[in-house]
């Protein structure tokens, strides 16, 4: 019956939707190949699930920011952190996919926490049955 850790850990649920959702409609429309590809860093087939930008980066971004903002944690972002290096590391993703994962979870992760603490709408993922998208409301 916490309703700090409540308030923080829907924010973090919804990044982490929301997150997912951003980077896998990112892969499948920019196609960049993957080192595992034995393509280069401008190889792109526009339409087919490519590596940019990491999705396990930007998912774990996406869900430790909030709670590394909240209770003013910043070793929590190693933690994600060390998901994109092994993301990089492991010749599943080019560094820039890496990198680019994290700053993506990073922004969600921070806006849902701010949209949570100032009461804003948030990040709001969508389907109308035919599509899927990521609306966000400001004040």
């Amino acid at each position: 019956d916490d309703p700090r850790l409540t308030r923080t850990a829907a924010s973090a649920l919804q990044a982490g939707a929301s997150g997912l959702l951003a980077a896998t409609a990112l892969r499948h429309a920019l196609g960049r190949a993957t080192p595992a590809d034995g393509g280069d860093t401008t190889r792109f087939a526009w339409g087919s699930r490519g590596g940019f930008p990491d999705t396990r980066g930007t998912l774990a971004w996406a869900t430790l920011t909030p709670y590394a903002r909240e209770y003013d944690r910043p070793a929590l972002y190693a933690v994600a952190g060390l998901v994109s290096a092994a993301s990089a590391g492991g010749a599943r993703h080019w560094l820039s996919d890496a990198a680019a994962g994290a700053a993506l979870g990073y922004l969600i992760g921070h806006h849902a926490w701010l949209d949570q603490r100032r009461a804003l709408g948030g990040a709001r993922p969508w389907t109308d049955g035919r599509h899927v998208g990521l609306s966000w409301a400001t004040p």
